[in-house]
Order: C-alpha cells, then sequence, then structure tokens
C-alpha cells in the first residue's frame, strides 16, 4: 500500500518498544480531574490536530508515533495554544478482531507541570475515520471545543494518493477482468461510481517481511462472516470533511504528493505537505513535530519536512528512502495554466509514453504515479517551456527533498517534487474517473 513507516531491523526492540509505550500511556491521565477543569478556553491561537487512522497494520507504528509526540512540545493550560490528537488504533498491529473506539484527546501541561493526555469524547467502534461523514462530524467536534483562526493538520495512515478507493489492491477487479462488472464506471466522465464503501482486505505486506509502508486512510474491519474488509476514502471526501480552513494540512502516508492530491486540497489548507513515494513506517520526526508546528508564533511546515527527510538521508539499504515537498496551494493555479498549455501541445506524445521512459515514485507492479515534469521532458517540451514549467513549479513548491533511492528498488534521476498520473497506462476505470478530478478540470490532461 502507498504509504511506509518504517519497521526497525531488530523486531524485538520493536515489540518492547510498543510494550514500554502501552506502560508510558499509563502515566498520562485519561480525565484529569480538578487540575483539568478550566483548562478550555473560548478561543485559541493556534490548534495542531494529530489523526491517527491505524485500524491497519501500521497500529503499532503509530501508537509510538504518538508517545513520541507526547514527549515533545506540550501546550501548558494557560498558553491558549492546544494540540489534539483524533486516533482509532488496534492494540497491535493486525488484531483486527479488537473492537476500539476513536477516541479524541488533548495533550496539555498542568498547572502542576504534570502532562496530561485528557480524553475529551469517544465514539463507538464502528465509527470510521476513512467515512467522510464520521470524519467530519468528529472534526465539527473539535472545531466547537477548541475555536480558533489556526488550525493545522497532520494525518497518519496508509495512503493511495488520487486513485479511486479500492483501486490500489484491486485494480483488475475494477478495470473489469474477473468479477470486476460491478466496478464499472458510469459514462458520464467518472462522476459517479458503482464501487462498494467497502472491499475485501489485502494485507500490504506479509508479517515480518520487509519494508512496510503507509498507504490515505486504511481501517480494516472484520464483519459478522469473518471476512475482513478495507475501508478507505478518496482525496476528495477527505477534502469535504473538513469543516474550516487549515494553515498547513501535512499527510504522513504513502504517495500522496501528488500535483493531483495538492490541488484537491488548494480551497481548504494553504500548505500541503507530503510524499511522491512510498513512506517508510517510522513516519515523521515526531519527536520535534509539535515544537515545529506549535510551539512558536507561526508553524514552521518546511522545518517539520526537512526533519523528515533527516531522519533518512543517511540510513542505509530500503531504509534510505524519503521523498516530500511543502506546496503553497494558492500558487497552483499558475502551474495549472502553464501545465493546460503543454498537455494541449503534446498530448499525442503524452499518450505514446512508456512506463519505462518517465521517473516514476511507486513500487512493484503499481503503475500510477510519475514524475510531473519528466512525463514533459519526455514527451518532448522545448527548453523554453520547460523553463516556464520550472518557474511555475518553484512558484508553488517551496521545499522538496529526495534520496537519490527509494526502497533500494529504483534511482531518482529527475525529482521535480510533485508526482502525476500517465495517461498512457493502461485502464479505462481509471482515465473515466480521472477525467473529473478537479486538477484534471484545470490542466485537461485527460480529455
Amino acid at each position: 500500500m502507498p504509504v511506509i513507516k518504517f519497521v526497525a531491523e531488530m523486531k524485538g526492540l520493536k515489540i518492547l518498544l510498543a510494550g514500554c509505550a502501552a506502560l508510558f500511556a499509563l502515566a498520562f491521565v485519561s480525565s484529569c480531574g480538578k487540575e483539568a477543569e478550566d483548562l478550555l478556553y473560548d478561543d485559541y491561537d493556534s490548534v495542531m490536530i494529530m489523526v491517527s487512522a491505524g485500524r491497519n497494520s501500521l497500529s503499532t507504528n503509530l501508537r509510538i508515533d504518538l508517545e513520541d509526540l507526547k514527549g515533545g512540545y506540550v501546550p501548558a493550560w494557560n498558553e491558549h495554544k492546544a494540540l489534539v490528537i483524533i486516533s482509532h488504533l488496534l492494540e497491535y498491529s493486525g488484531n483486527y478482531g479488537d473492537e476500539t473506539e476513536v477516541y479524541v484527546t488533548r495533550v496539555v501541561k498542568g498547572r502542576s507541570g504534570h502532562v496530561f493526555a485528557d480524553t475529551l469524547k469517544r465514539y463507538p467502534a464502528e465509527t470510521l475515520l476513512t467515512r467522510q461523514e464520521d470524519f467530519e462530524g468528529i472534526l465539527r467536534y473539535v472545531a466547537a471545543a477548541f475555536p480558533s483562526k489556526h488550525y493545522g493538520m497532520v494525518y497518519s495512515s496508509h495512503g493511495f494518493g488520487y486513485l479511486p478507493k479500492g483501486y490500489y489492491n484491486h485494480s483488475s477487479e475494477m478495470e473489469g477482468s474477473a468479477s470486476g462488472r460491478a466496478y464499472a464506471p458510469s459514462r458520464d466522465g467518472g462522476a459517479r461510481f458503482s464501487a462498494p464503501e467497502a472491499f475485501p482486505f489485502v494485507p500490504d505486506v506479509a508479517p515480518g517481511e520487509e519494508p512496510r509502508t503507509k498507504s490515505v486512510g486504511q481501517e480494516v474491519v472484520i464483519r459478522e462472516d469473518g471476512q475482513m474488509s478495507s475501508y478507505e476514502m478518496n482525496i476528495e471526501e477527505f477534502a469535504a470533511a473538513l469543516p474550516f480552513h487549515l494553515d498547513y494540512l501535512i499527510l504522513d502516508a504513502c504517495l500522496m504528493g501528488g500535483v493531483e492530491t495538492a490541488w484537491a486540497f488548494k480551497e481548504k489548507t494553504g500548505l500541503f505537505a507530503g510524499s511522491q513515494a512510498e513512506i517508510v513506517s517510522d513516519g515523521l520526526d515526531y519527536a520535534k513535530l509539535s515544537s515545529r508546528l506549535l510551539e512558536g508564533s507561526t508553524p514552521d511546515v518546511e522545518g517539520a519536512c526537512r526533519d523528515f527527510y533527516n531522519m533518512y538521508k543517511d540510513r542505509s539499504g530500503w531504509q534510505r528512502t524519503a521523498t516530500v515537498s511543502l506546496v503553497e496551494t494558492a500558487a497552483l493555479d499558475g502551474l495549472a495554466a502553464v501545465c493546460r498549455e503543454l498537455f494541449a501541445k503534446y498530448r499525442t506524445e503524452i499518450l505514446s509514453l512508456s512506463t519505462r521512459q518517465v521517473q516514476r515514485y511507486y513500487s512493484k507492479n503499481h503503475p500510477w504515479f510519475f514524475d510531473l515534469k519528466d512525463i514533459l521532458i519526455q514527451a518532448g517540451a522545448d527548453e523554453a517551456e520547460l523553463a516556464r514549467l520550472q518557474a511555475a513549479l518553484d512558484g508553488c513548491i517551496r521545499y522538496k527533498a529526495a534520496t537519490p533511492r527509494i526502497l533500494d528498488e529504483y534511482d531518482l534521476a529527475v525529482y521535480s517534487g510533485l508526482s502525476m498520473y500517465l495517461p498512457s497506462v493502461p485502464g479505462e476505470y481509471l482515465r473515466s474517473f480521472y477525467r473529473a478530478l478537479g486538477w484534471n478540470q484545470a490542466s485537461g490532461l485527460v480529455e
């Protein structure tokens, strides 16, 4: 699945860490009593929302991430800042039979100097962070409890970029082979699809197998008949669920650093950060994250992206894997204008490109993510056109960084900071779905 969090080579150490995390959690008070009283205000200067959608194979990793986060900067009770965690986790990764609730928790340093994790609200186990109406309802509760002019969000889970939910693991069925008739797209350009809400669960990696990666949102549920179903969320559903504007949105999930995804959130956030390739299962540098995003007068999102890259750049083998870019979403209109002209001019050439010609951002047989600039390089754009394209990219990308090799599987010869769909890849279902995406409407990539 897209989004990879790093699993330590010493698996015994990882289990020990999980046990320590559980013990450490007991040091926090889930209901703070008198000391927690009057710690909620009518207005906040800034609110950082951490979403851990971990009812999947990453649950243990995400628990450790949250303990790292709590061990960093925590706002004091009188600072008018808030660190809010929305979590749906299994006790251990893969324990899909757990009936786990969704928790909304505020982490705060009380008057005595002790750090409290105060559970503000619990939602029943059938609640899913990958279901638009559930997610929106939880966020509206957070907005009501923590009114602020400045919200930021970090979202950690599995991720599949712009792909329609279910497609990453079920593309052959959805393209009409085998039993895929039920997945046939409509003839109206992809505005409506008959794909079900849930899909048969396909494990992202066999037990003990490396590497492990992240995907946006995946939660696994065992049905009454004993079968496991995977629930996912399209990027448009995610964006529509946001009831407030964000100063920043960081997606700690695989394959989310594409132009399609950045465009989907352009009206919902000022800054967008994501990874073009898979993310090792450790994810972001959570020990430094709240200090970067909440402690100062303004969030240092670029610093958080740099911390992420620095975690992996000196590792070895497949663990030396990191791609990340920070996009100023208001500047994406300029990129769309340049791309629209070039896509129209080189449409025939783009449609004839082989996947072997263009810089990829995917592992194994999942050919849906390629470098935006390299698509036009290989299509034959001249130096002047590529200079205009680069100027547009520079205008919207504040920061980008990438290791020279990904998952010890392929090299990065070109790195523009944004991935994109390559229309020459077979699949009419995907093409029909893509036609309706906001980025395609703005750029005209697929007619």
